[in-house]
């Protein structure tokens, strides 16, 4: 796992680099990046989670593109440094969530996806169509011929 999200990263700096004179960066926001990092690794330990207790099901993909973009969005407001050095707090908060959660019966992680979810939905999203290149947003509002 921990050399899929390096290269991940890596191939997200590889493409923010290639689209830099293209495309304005968004402004610095360290505390989104925080959150966004947070979301990945929620959304990531439910990627994990399915794949082991219920592989094959069509909701394990979800899972993973939603912590891709989750990196996506954190590349983009921050630096792969900064990346780098606030996976293993939002691992570890991750982690005592689920422990907690294991001992006590409750429910807080699926509580934490869904406010990541929301957070997705109302920030990430509009963040990530805000960076397209506009050919990609005209295209985006075409119907197919047919």
């Amino acid at each position: 796992m921990r050399r899929n999200v390096k290269n991940i990263c890596l191939a997200i700096g590889l493409v923010l680099s290639c689209l830099n004179p293209v495309l304005a960066k968004p402004q610095r926001d360290e505390q989104q990046a925080s959150r966004y990092i947070y979301c990945a690794m929620v959304s990531d330990f439910w990627f994990q989670y399915m794949t082991i207790n219920t592989p094959g099901s069509p909701g394990i993909n979800g899972y993973r593109e939603s912590r891709d973009m989750f990196l996506l969005g954190a590349a983009l407001v921050s630096d792969g440094d900064f990346l780098k050095s606030q996976r293993p707090a939002a691992i570890e908060k991750v982690k005592g969530i689920v422990e907690k959660d294991t001992q006590q019966h409750t429910t807080q992680m699926r509580d934490e996806s869904k406010s990541c979810l929301d957070t997705f939905q109302k920030q990430l999203a509009p963040l990530i169509k805000s960076v397209q290149p506009p050919s990609e947003k005209s295209a985006e509002h075409q119907t197919p011929a047919g």
